[in-house]
């Protein structure tokens, strides 16, 4: 990689210096300028024709309230736009087909507009980022009950059956995770405040280290951390003051990242077994629960990691018990916590407009 930043940054160096000998100046990069979809719809006329509107590539940033004429529409075409979310589709009560993939939509909150559309078929959104979050089908589905295509793919019986325990399972593992995370916080918290206890206790020596420093001998060891007591006093919600929608967001993210190494490193294995030649990995949902099980296994590592500076920082053996632990710091839902998050994010942006 270095070798390629290196190339890339000799042709640049040496197109500049042509440009500069012939006299030529490099164009201005111009920003394309943030349109909302009324004045998309109010400069290009033709892209509304009595049933659909065909706003693609327009730089279209906001679904923003259109004139009543257009509300009556069956399909609306809004790929290739800068949208962030679908709020304000809702306003399109009769859509049937919806795309608007190759967007910048990333999180599942940004979807929940889809609920208000009754008679919506077919939906496209590929090339979101959302789409790379796990169980991602089952999250749309649950949203828009009357889809029967997604993303170029029809809806299958056995997704519809699978679709309530899929999500409810989700829950269950980001529970687990969330848990583990808060738990990590707060050991990784314990462990800076031994050190920095060790650090005090060298630089501000009491009356018995001073006196135990005259008679030439060492000083008493300090007592030792109790862990148990230490999470006790931990305040409850110890990650509360963080965005709940943005923590279970972040743990899918380290979802799909164990995924996709998975998936690279099984097709990598395939493609050495098979002589060189490239074969194409698709990973299933059973993909998605290995990935959940290996990120929920790096979090126990870590905590058994941190639980042993511990212990080797007290000099005194402690002996601890990583299950009783994890289920005594037990924290709510991820997911209920990240779906009240989400709907006060919600919640705010109808309320400012945005």
């Amino acid at each position: 990689s270095c070798y390629v930043q290196r190339k890339a940054a000799a042709k640049a160096h040496k197109v500049s210096e042509h440009n500069k000998k012939h006299g030529f100046s490099p164009p201005k990069s111009r920003r394309p300028r943030n349109v909302k979809l009324s004045e998309a719809l109010r400069d290009h006329t033709s892209v509304f024709d009595g049933t659909k509107i065909k706003v693609v590539e327009k730089c279209i940033v906001e679904i923003d309230h259109v004139p009543n004429k257009f509300a009556g529409i069956e399909t609306l075409f809004l790929s290739n736009n800068f949208l962030t979310s679908l709020e304000g589709v809702a306003q399109f009560l009769n859509l049937r087909v919806l795309s608007a993939a190759n967007n910048s939509i990333a999180y599942f909150v940004d979807l929940d507009p889809l609920s208000y559309l009754p008679n919506l078929a077919i939906l496209n959104l590929e090339y979101n980022p959302v789409t790379q979050l796990p169980n991602y089908r089952y999250h749309v589905l649950r949203r828009a009950p009357s889809l029967r295509n997604l993303d170029n793919k029809e809806v299958t019986k056995s997704e519809w059956q699978n679709c309530e325990y899929m999500l409810q399972k989700e829950d269950r593992m980001l529970n687990m995770m969330y848990s583990n995370r808060c738990l990590v916080q707060k050991l990784e918290m314990g462990v800076q405040k031994i050190r920095l206890h060790e650090e005090l206790r060298h630089i501000v020596p009491c009356r018995h280290h001073l006196q135990a420093a005259l008679d030439c001998g060492p000083p008493a060891p300090h007592s030792s951390f109790d862990v148990q007591i230490f999470l006790r006093l931990c305040h409850e919600n110890f990650m509360t003051h963080q965005d709940p929608a943005a923590i279970a967001h972040s743990l899918r993210k380290e979802v799909r990242k164990a995924r996709n190494e998975k998936i690279f490193l099984a097709g990598k294995r395939m493609t050495n077994s098979a002589g060189g030649a490239p074969v194409a990995i698709v990973g299933g949902n059973e993909s998605w629960d290995a990935a959940f099980n290996e990120v929920m296994l790096q979090q126990q590592n870590r905590i058994a990691e941190l639980l042993t500076k511990i212990e080797e920082s007290c000099k005194q053996p402690q002996s601890f018990n990583l299950a009783e632990i994890c289920t005594s710091n037990a924290q709510p839902s991820a997911q209920h916590v990240a779906e009240a998050g989400e709907a006060q994010r919600s919640s705010g942006r109808r309320a400012s407009g945005t």
